[in-house]
């Protein structure tokens, strides 16, 4: 196999070269994705294969690596899917409602109106298999008149309640922006949606918002931001007795899990989720029909599974599980490609296309913008075979993925 300027096969992916012109230069994993401004286990996901990144992080490692093209850590012939993230239509409207912040002249509706307009939109989300197109359509104005809402509030009580509706807003605006390829937006809403919720003074809302801040963190390879987010909740949300204060109590703990998980630390990760459910055990209300994924505890047991690499036990739990019967389209679609990246583990690649295609079916936007889905057509786009090609090529063009 001919070799090329990183000195590793032509065919080699994104992974291998990274390390070896990482280690051409002498440097340590540590050294290189903190000049990235990221954590060891980040570049060691990308190294061993378990993960891509964007496009603007593979030109900041070429720059670190010194490495002469980019086509040194790509390859002649790098698929883009992994690395280019799709732009929804409606990006620059959502833009443009942002940049108003606090410039705006509109006058804002009633709280109780504004609080069932937000309401209105999670449930519009959670039915609809074009999730981001939806939003997008309420969800600029939402923007601006949660914006207003905390402006003009009159009395202190007016001013919690209007935090603690600009802070859903940012929630609703994380989940449009995530996987696109806008991450100053994401983080200037995701830091307004927890900033709001600490300025409502309510710890439930704390608690809602440190598990989004989490997730984040945890995506961009900051899992001990994602710790601290999630402790200060805790420490916050910890005396309340309530039940909705002792369900998000519960959702911080699978929080945890998710970041001990990520960090290849089994006990801690088993450890929070049991802290989960004893918290739902001692009262928490029961979770909303419009759940995310990753904030109920049999979604997060199966998460666990499979980032601990059980993907036997992962795949028992998604064999016992009855997916119609989960209400949220979004969540349905996001267990369906955590049941594919089992598959892909043991390299059933059939099912894993199987399922793959069941989560395209279900929706197609929540697909579309799924890094995992992407990344995982990309691998049996190489890997498959050709039994498998024609349904993984037609994936591949359904996900606008380019090989």
């Amino acid at each position: 196999m001919p070799r090329d300027s990183v000195n590793v096969a032509a065919d080699a992916g994104l992974g291998a070269r990274i390390e070896a012109a990482r280690t051409r230069r002498g440097m340590s994993r540590a050294a290189v994705a903190g000049l990235c401004g990221k954590t060891e286990d980040w570049l060691k996901k990308i190294e061993g294969g378990l993960r891509g990144t964007s496009l603007t992080m593979v030109v900041r490692l070429a720059e670190v690596l010194k490495v002469p093209s980019l086509t040194d850590l790509l390859g002649a012939h790098a698929p883009t899917g992994v690395y280019a993230r799709p732009e929804h239509t409606a990006l620059d409207a959502v833009r443009r409602a942002l940049i108003t912040y606090g410039a705006t002249d509109a006058s804002p509706p009633d709280l109780t109106t504004l609080q069932q307009r937000i309401r209105q939109a999670w449930r519009l989300r959670s039915v609809s298999g074009q999730d981001r197109s939806d939003l997008a359509a309420v969800l600029p104005r939402l923007i601006v008149d949660a914006q207003a809402a905390v402006r003009v509030a009159g009395s202190a009580a007016q001013k919690r309640h209007a935090y603690r509706l600009q802070a859903d807003v940012g929630h609703l605006g994380q989940l449009y922006l995530c996987y696109q390829d806008a991450p100053e937006l994401l983080w200037v809403v995701a830091d307004r949606a927890l900033n709001a919720a600490y300025e409502s003074q309510d710890a439930a809302s704390v608690a809602r918002a440190a598990w989004f801040s989490a997730y984040l963190y945890r995506d961009f390879g900051l899992v001990s931001n994602a710790h601290q987010v999630v402790d200060d909740a805790l420490r916050l949300v910890e005396p309340e007795t309530s039940p909705v204060a002792l369900r998000q109590r519960s959702v911080l703990h699978l929080a945890s899990a998710c970041n001990h998980a990520r960090e290849g630390r089994p006990a801690q990760a088993w450890r929070a989720w049991d802290a989960a459910v004893a918290t739902d055990q001692a009262g928490a209300s029961a979770p909303s029909p419009h759940a995310l994924f990753g904030a109920t505890i049999p979604d997060v047991a199966l998460t666990l599974d499979v980032e601990l690499g059980k993907t036997a036990s992962a795949l028992r739990r998604a064999q016992a599980t009855d997916t119609e019967a989960i209400a949220s389209v979004p969540r349905r679609t996001r267990l369906t490609i955590e049941v594919a990246r089992a598959y892909l583990l043991k390299r059933e690649h059939a099912s894993a296309v199987h399922m793959l295609q069941r989560a395209q079916r279900t929706s197609p936007e929540a697909t579309l913008y799924s890094m995992h889905a992407r990344g995982m057509v990309v691998e049996l786009l190489a890997h498959a075979g050709p039994m498998l090609r024609p349904e993984v090529t037609n994936l591949a063009e359904l996900l606008d993925v380019v090989e």
